[in-house]
């Protein structure tokens, strides 16, 4: 196959840097689901099961967006007060947010 259908396309492009692409997408959406959701996810005893559901969606989607701005795309984050541990850290605790929200990410 031709590098323009395979690499050079699109889809090839965002998995060049996969961490960069998928962390600007999903944080993009999470901060959008936390702007706009109405609803909140609750466990079988009709608990919350997140404590403060949309304001977690929003800190963990800029979390991912940094990672994406200052990791992925290599630009300087202790220029906003950021070190490049804490970009890490916070992104991860973002994914383990994902991976434990994920039946509950609709609206």
């Amino acid at each position: 196959m031709s590098y323009e259908l395979t690499w050079g396309s699109p889809l090839g492009k965002s998995c060049i840097d996969l961490k960069s692409a998928l962390s600007n997408w999903l944080g993009t959406r999470l901060i959008f689901l936390g702007d706009n959701t109405r609803g909140i996810p609750i466990d079988d005893d009709g608990q919350n099961k997140f404590a403060d559901w949309n304001n977690d969606l929003k800190r963990h989607g800029h979390a991912l967006k940094r990672y994406a701005r200052f990791r992925g795309w290599k630009t300087d984050a202790t220029d906003v007060g950021f070190t490049d541990d804490q970009v890490d850290d916070e992104a991860v605790d973002a994914m383990v947010f994902v991976a434990k929200a994920f039946h509950h990410l609709w609206d």
